[in-house]
């Protein structure tokens, strides 16, 4: 039987990501990034923090958007020295 709805809302993720098993991993890389530039006219501004890759502060604050002037506030009280910056690094607001 057919559903009466008439409109689907649907959210998709597309993942790009670029590996190699032998070599240095260039020519992987460079169509990986290749591939990002294509796709960027037709993806939304926000991003997925876990999927960052090395696309910079400006990436990140672009991912927690508004929220991330306070998140930088909280690193300032319980990390100010940074110490956990091995991730999709928010610095301290200090």
């Amino acid at each position: 039987m057919r559903s009466p709805l008439r409109c689907v809302s649907r959210t998709s993720r597309l993942v790009n990501i670029g590996m190699w098993l032998e070599g240095s991993g260039e020519a992987e890389t460079a169509w990986s990034k290749n591939a990002k530039a294509k796709m960027a006219p037709h993806a939304s501004r926000g991003l997925y923090v876990n999927f960052l890759g090395d696309e910079g502060e400006q990436a990140i604050r672009d991912t927690y958007r508004a929220n991330y002037a306070r998140l930088a506030a909280i690193k300032a009280i319980y990390d100010p020295m940074n110490i956990f910056h091995r991730n999709q690094n928010i610095k301290p607001n200090v």
